[in-house]
């Protein structure tokens, strides 16, 4: 498999964005499409707690899904899981207007005959909603704050063509939605005016030998340039809390 690299990114390629940190996990781990195969195949057979006919039934759409050029967030979480993954950490360092903040989402993984999807409802609040919540609460971003931000994100889009009929609403309810997407996370990070982000993985795998790898990806939603055409410096969300600057090593 060969790795895809998007050094420049905007937030309608998220679903785009999500497959190529796949592919630079397979890449830096030296797993082509053979061997994704092998491994998603002997995942599936230890899924037990489905019959038979419903493992070959994964098998074949993970096997699918996992190669695709786009995929979901759900899709992106089965990739570590039938590497063997017990937990990942997702490590994203926001880049705002002249200051960095880091923040971390990490998932558990169970043993592969422990379901994990089974008992999830339309209700169920997934991991993005929860880390967008508290990257929020981490920036120290408020109900006013969430207001004004509208405002700008609103009148951005109008700018730029992609005015609605009741868009401010339609897009609150999208960003606080508790199945939030990848696609509506990529979102809310332009909300959010971060320009772009760095992402640092790191997997740690069962077995008795500990094994942990690290992995990493420049991801590019908008530019400060294209930003500016359309809001003023002043504009820019200033987090609450005390962070590095941009000129800080990092």
């Amino acid at each position: 498999m060969s790795p895809t690299t998007y050094p420049f990114i905007k937030s309608g390629t998220a679903d785009a964005v999500l497959a190529g940190i796949w592919r630079k996990i397979c890449y830096d781990l030296d797993i082509d499409d053979a061997r994704l195969d092998d491994l998603i195949m002997g995942y599936t057979k230890k899924m037990t707690y489905n019959d038979p006919q419903k493992r070959a039934q994964d098998y074949g759409n993970w096997s699918s899904d996992l190669k695709q050029g786009q995929m979901t967030w759900t899709t992106f979480l089965r990739g570590p899981r039938c590497l063997n993954v017990k937990r990942m950490s997702m490590e994203f360092r926001l880049h705002h207007f002249r200051y960095t903040s880091v923040h971390t989402l990490v998932k558990e993984y169970p043993e592969p005959d422990v379901p994990t999807e089974d008992t999830e409802t339309s209700e169920t609040v997934t991991e993005l909603s929860r880390f967008l919540m508290q990257i929020m609460h981490e920036l120290g971003v408020t109900i006013s704050k969430i207001s004004e931000l509208l405002n700008v994100f609103v009148r951005r889009q109008t700018r730029l063509g992609g005015a609605k009929p009741f868009l401010k609403g339609n897009v609150k309810k999208e960003f606080f939605h508790p199945r939030l997407s990848w696609a509506s996370f990529i979102r809310a990070l332009d909300f959010l005016t971060i320009p772009s982000f760095d992402l640092k993985i790191t997997l740690e795998f069962y077995g008795r030998r500990k094994k942990v790898t690290h992995h990493r990806m420049s991801i590019v939603i908008n530019t400060i340039e294209d930003l500016l055409a359309f809001m003023d410096e002043s504009e820019f969300l200033i987090p609450n809390v005390t962070i590095s600057t941009t000129e800080d090593k990092l």
